[in-house]
């Protein structure tokens, strides 16, 4: 069963929150969290077709 878009917005704000607070870390803290966003959105896309991974990662604060 797919996740909701709820649930992905949900994802995303948390991750973004986290992502901006991993520049406090500096720039390895941030590409390994990046990483991290990018596995979840393939994770989601394997879940649900119709997601749309970049939209995600916007969301989240990662470019493309």
């Amino acid at each position: 069963m797919a996740a909701s878009r709820k649930l992905y917005v949900a994802v995303a704000a948390a991750m973004k929150k986290q992502l901006e607070q991993a520049d406090l870390f500096g720039p390895s803290i941030r590409s390994a969290l990046e990483l991290a966003i990018k596995a979840v959105a393939d994770e989601f896309k394997k879940d649900n077709p119709n997601f749309d991974a970049v939209r995600f990662l916007e969301a989240c604060g990662v470019g493309k």
